[in-house]
């Protein structure tokens, strides 16, 4: 139905299916919304009949604000031969309202001849789509067109702020306007800012298909779309930064498993890695949500190994073997120390080369000790001028006698 402007529908989850056909507004939760629409799930199929209009996973048509939703229902024609409009995962028009944090996975098609639809929403007029994502697959049928990842058409004065798609956007004979994010962008007036698609799944498509504005809107391959935090360009951090910086209050923070795409969490605490000498270790995201698995990855230097591993959310906790933690409902910092690894001998007329004495498990600076080494005949060797060996390949201690092969050309 319709939801006033003075309206909060809040913590609703709708199942079934929805039909809707050309005259009105159709969506899981409502069909029109002038109020708030908040932490509310559609897993509806959505279907618009013949010529249908104004369909969308979570609302119809909303003038109101949408925030923290999510849809898993696919949205499409009631037979793949009606030709449809206006339609979207979350919504299918985005008419001076907004859509802020909210998701979409189901699967969007439409009929011949459809325009106007988007992973999350179809047509934006003077509405701001911020902080959303879209991981749900979009096809366009035969002569189709202003289609998108994200939005399909962006219209007079939108916002489409720090916006994903992780998608496949399937196209067909006599498509047009289709693109990573956006299908078409309208007009010079409206904003199209850190916005980013899977460039892998969608070849050599732009971001955005056509473009009145100047929108800088990249495609990133898989691989970087998956990056853990700390990696260069990774979009969990391009996306937490931008919120960050520009100081976003309403938009949840970004999290991610060591593999996957990122996701927007609700309640996130920080996670800071401190920068370490001599190797780097890198977490999924700089911010994770409480009792998530984080997985520490651990990347020495050359000729450097890990000496300790630790986190601490107001104690350090030891993870040099586990390499992985809970997140707690705390903000954490992980550590990490580096030393120099020995180098192996496995035979004697290997040279040994930098590798550091050690005194009880303790690496020794080079200008700490002195090596004397005494010849059969006499002759005295100090350590710059030879190549010295010892033999066996063991850890030795203080008093172990060694076998000593030396190169005193």
């Amino acid at each position: 139905g319709n939801v006033g402007s003075s309206g909060v529908v809040k913590n609703v989850t709708v199942a079934g299916t929805v039909t809707g056909d050309y005259d009105g507004y159709f969506g899981g939760v409502c069909g029109m919304n002038y109020g708030s629409i908040v932490n509310c799930t559609n897993t509806c199929a959505i279907f618009g009949d013949y010529s249908g209009i104004y369909f969308g996973g979570v609302c119809g048509c909303n003038r109101g604000s949408i925030i923290n939703c999510a849809n898993s229902g696919s949205v499409g024609p009631l037979d793949e031969g009606f030709d449809i409009y206006i339609f979207g995962g979350v919504c299918g028009f985005l008419e001076t309202g907004s859509l802020i944090n909210c998701t979409n996975s189901g699967t969007i098609s439409s009929g011949p001849y459809s325009m106007d639809f988007g992973g999350v929403c179809g047509l934006c007029v003077e509405g701001q789509i911020i902080n959303c994502t879209n991981s749900g697959n979009i096809s366009g049928a035969y002569a189709s067109g202003e289609f998108g990842g994200v939005c399909g058409n962006v219209d007079y004065m939108c916002s489409l702020i720090n916006c994903t798609s992780s998608g496949a956007i399937v196209t067909g004979e006599d498509n047009y306007s289709f693109g990573g994010v956006c299908g078409v962008n309208c007009y010079d007036n409206s904003i199209i800012a850190n916005c980013y698609y899977d460039s892998t799944l969608t070849g050599d498509m732009e971001g955005v298909g056509d473009d009145a504005g100047s929108s800088d809107v990249p495609g990133l391959p898989t691989e970087q779309m998956t990056a853990v935090s700390g990696t260069e360009n990774a979009l969990v951090d391009l996306l937490n930064n931008y919120i960050d910086t520009e100081n976003l209050e309403d938009c949840y923070h970004w999290a991610k498993t060591t593999d996957g795409y990122p996701y927007i969490a609700e309640t996130t605490y920080k996670v800071t890695v401190n920068a370490s000498e001599n190797g780097n270790i890198f977490v999924p995201s700089g911010y994770m949500d409480p009792d998530a698995a984080v997985a520490v990855t651990v990347v020495p230097d050359v000729d450097y190994v890990l000496k300790n591993l630790k986190y601490n959310d107001g104690t350090d906790k030891d993870i040099t073997e586990a390499k992985s933690f809970t997140m707690p409902e705390a903000n954490v910092t992980v550590t990490a120390e580096f030393i120099q690894s020995a180098t192996d001998i496995s035979e004697a007329t290997t040279e040994a080369v930098n590798a550091p004495v050690y005194n009880g498990g303790e690496a020794i600076a080079p200008d700490d000790f002195n090596i004397t080494v005494t010849l059969l005949d006499g002759t005295v060797l100090s350590r710059d001028a030879y190549t010295i060996s010892f033999y066996p390949d063991v850890n030795c201690t203080s008093g172990t006698e060694v076998a000593v092969i030396t190169d005193a050309g």
